[in-house]
């Protein structure tokens, strides 16, 4: 059977006794087993703010601050600092080392031609560990974290997607020119021969001195003229489109 347990009655004691003897005689000897109470921030303003209230201070500055504080001798400024101190500085742009660009550039190009993903945290170590001739191959001023080397790889990307635009384009321009080009000569081979052949059959007729030898009216003369006519308006077709 578990013995009763007796705390003492005194307020904040927090003795227990299982015997109703040893209780008596730690009410008579008076040695209290009290536990500091915890004083909040909001506690301690209270207090303070009721001393204040009740003039029970001499001084309103706590003694804590009072000891942090010193006397400042004659002739000596509070502050030493110059002029704009607080100012945020202006941030230096750093140029990126060219060695160094050449080597992430290097490990970009050899992921891209092996489909492999790339790891800026360890392309960054890696340039940290670079040995050459027994010393490290870049100096530490001239390393690039991973964010930075971040940067450079979707830069470089698209760089490399204009680049590529910009091909494309000028290979397109250049053929539809070069198309453009053998139309034309196609079409001035063909009214060259249209004309020689016009110009052979009308050679071949017996010559006559009369008024109707030529006639620009004529049915064979109209449809020359049509002809060139519809030739004109295919390359106008071709090149306007």
């Amino acid at each position: 059977m578990d013995s009763a347990v007796l705390e003492c009655p005194e307020e904040g004691c927090t003795a227990v006794f299982t015997k109703y003897g040893n209780l008596e005689r730690h009410l008579a000897l008076g040695k209290h087993q009290l536990v500091p109470e915890k004083e909040t921030l909001l506690d301690y303003a209270m207090e303070r703010y009721a001393e204040n209230i009740e003039g029970l201070r001499e001084h309103s500055t706590p003694n804590t601050l009072k000891d942090a504080l010193t006397t400042l001798p004659a002739g000596v400024l509070p502050f030493s600092n110059q002029k704009g101190w607080a100012i945020p500085s202006k941030k230096v742009s750093k140029k990126y080392d060219k060695d160094v660009v050449q080597f992430v550039m290097k490990k970009f190009e050899d992921s891209s031609n092996k489909k492999l993903k790339i790891y800026p945290k360890l392309i960054a170590k890696e340039l940290r560990e670079q040995i050459k001739d027994g010393t490290l191959q870049f100096a530490p001023d001239t390393w690039l974290n991973y964010k930075q080397i971040l940067n450079l790889y979707q830069t470089f990307g698209r760089k490399s997607r204009e680049l590529e635009e910009k091909t494309k384009k000028k290979k397109h321009r250049r053929a539809t020119e070069a198309l453009e080009l053998k139309l034309l000569l196609h079409f001035h081979l063909l009214f060259v021969l249209l004309k020689t052949e016009f110009l052979e059959e009308l050679n071949q007729k017996e010559y006559d001195d009369s008024e109707d030898i030529y006639d620009e009216i004529s049915e064979e003369n109209q449809d020359f003229y049509h002809l060139i006519e519809e030739i004109e308006k295919e390359k106008e077709a071709i090149f306007d489109s």
